[in-house]
């Protein structure tokens, strides 16, 4: 049974530390691999390279990363997990050629994650229940990497993998 939900609105707390911890690994897993893809699209671009399903803008001051398929310009710049994986997949050999992450047994894992992620926004009935919203396409080599997640408290009710 959820924890009554001690504000106002939809929003439905976790029942335990562990299920908002889990959750939230797993939203920075999600965020921080698609710094890495974003970063090897632009050593892609550097080098002359095709990347398949992101767009460069070189004279963009920020945001110069977007996605190639998206037809409403409001989903630009936001990424479900099967749309990552998908990233992934058409530039398999890029990517691995740029990070070990990307390759073999890690990059079994990273889709299987993906994979499982939108297992979980399908099973919650919601359109892009998951998806990353936005995120720093500019300095990622010099800070943090951000990203802007929406993220439906479904998830909390649905077992773990």
């Amino acid at each position: 049974m959820p924890s009554p939900n001690p504000y106002e609105g939809d929003y439905q707390w976790p029942d335990n530390l562990y299920d908002e911890m889990f959750d939230m690994g797993l939203m920075a897993k999600f965020a921080y691999t698609m710094g890495h893809i974003v970063h090897a699209s632009r050593q892609a671009h550097e080098k002359g390279v095709p990347f398949v399903g992101l767009d460069f803008d070189p004279n963009a001051d920020k945001h110069s990363i977007t996605k190639s398929s998206a037809s409403d310009p409001e989903l630009k710049r936001s990424f479900t997990p099967a749309e990552m994986k998908e990233i992934m997949v058409e530039n398999q050999e890029f990517l691995a050629s740029f990070n070990s992450s990307f390759e073999g047994a890690k990059l079994e894992r990273l889709i299987s994650m993906l994979d499982s992620l939108q297992a979980r926004v399908d099973s919650s009935g919601i359109e892009r229940a998951l998806a990353l919203e936005e995120f720093d396409d500019t300095f990622q080599e010099d800070e943090s990497v951000y990203g802007v997640a929406r993220y439906v408290s479904v998830f909390s009710c649905l077992d773990k993998e």
